[in-house]
Order: structure tokens, then C-alpha cells, then sequence
């Protein structure tokens, strides 16, 4: 749906389903709240990235990323302050990618303005974020 039709809100169902099948998998979770980003959704994106980071990951750059998201996903929703605090917590991983790590900066100083996500299904992740 994601591909083909560029049906987002399609693509966050197929997530969704995917959650529900796999309800402990963290990285399921984490790829629904970038789809509902991406369709500009952000309150559809927050339980999501709620579950991700309550499931967690074993590498702690991947739960940086989920820290960056969630921050982004509040910014998108006006939620400022809480946004803050999931950019500060990118920063107090024990392990976050460089480019993590600048976006969390930056965010710290401005307000993450939505837009669509180019998402790499494959990695389970956002390749320029």
C-alpha cells in the first residue's frame, strides 16, 4: 500500500495488523508510528512510539531513534514540551547514531516540522531523518 499506492493510512493498517500479530515486537510498533508520521497523523503515531519505547530494543541506537520519533511525533501534535524531553533522552543513551544524535540537537532548538518520511521498510527505519 505504502509503494504501490502511496496509501499511508493503508500501509499504517497493514502495520497495525502486523502489531497485532506480533504484539511484543518493538521495531513493529516503532514503523506504525512512522507510517501515521508520514500520512501526518501524529496522534494515530503516539501510542505507537509509546509501545516501542515501552517494549524496547537490545541496541541502544535503536531506542534513540525511537526517542527521536516519539519527540518528533509530539512536536507534530504542539506538544512542545513533552517533544523536549524525548530530545534530551536521545542524548542520555548509551549509544546514539551521529546523525540521531544532530537531528535531537536541532530539535532541541527548533520544532520538528512534519513531512513525508522516506521510510526504508527493509531497516525499519527512516534513512535521512
Amino acid at each position: 500500500a505504502y509503494f504501490d499506492q502511496n496509501d499511508k493510512l493503508g500501509a499504517f493498517k497493514a502495520m497495525e495488523a502486523a502489531c497485532q500479530a506480533a504484539p511484543r515486537e518493538s521495531v513493529y510498533a516503532y514503523v506504525a508510528g512512522l507510517v501515521a508520521i508520514s500520512a501526518q497523523r501524529p496522534e494515530m503515531a503516539l501510542p505507537y512510539l509509546h509501545r516501542a519505547l515501552e517494549w524496547g530494543h537490545p541496541d541502544p541506537e535503536r531506542v534513540a531513534a525511537f526517542y527521536l520519533w516519539r519527540g518528533r511525533a509530539f512536536d507534530a501534535a504542539g506538544l512542545r514540551s513533552q517533544a523536549l524531553r524525548d530530545y534530551a533522552a536521545v542524548l542520555e543513551q548509551a549509544a546514539v547514531d551521529t546523525v540521531v544524535q544532530k537531528a535531537a540537537e536541532k530539535n532541541l532548538c527548533q520544532p520538528w516540522k512534519p513531512k513525508s518520511l522516506a521510510i526504508e521498510f527493509n531497516y525499519a527505519d527512516v534513512l535521512v531523518p
